[in-house]
């Protein structure tokens, strides 16, 4: 075995833990990519489930637990939409009756 030959030996050597490391660090990047991507899919359907709650219990009991959470939303919707209208006020929109865009 010439010079050369020991040299690439032991530069391979040397780099292979390194091309794992690398390999393992690329791995690890894409599944926390893929748990985050997960995690927004699961609070989607939480916001969803939650949504269909509030709906489907108009007049829900503020003194029952979840009843209290309908309440708040309902509450939290109508600051939203007050806010909205403050916008469109200053902005000088008007939305019309019908189909709801603003003009």
């Amino acid at each position: 075995m010439d010079m050369f030959e020991k040299f690439m030996e032991t530069v391979t050597a040397t780099g292979k833990p390194f091309t794992e490391k690398t390999k393992n660090g690329s791995e690890v990047v894409k599944l926390m990519y893929k748990s985050a991507s997960e995690q927004k899919a699961l609070n989607d359907l939480y916001t969803k489930i939650g949504q269909k709650f509030v709906d489907a219990n108009p007049e829900a009991d503020p003194e029952d637990e979840f009843g209290a959470l309908v309440v708040q939303a309902k509450e939290k919707a109508a600051e939203i939409e007050n806010i909205k209208a403050q916008i469109r006020l200053l902005k000088g929109v008007v939305v019309c009756q019908n189909c709801g865009a603003e003009i």
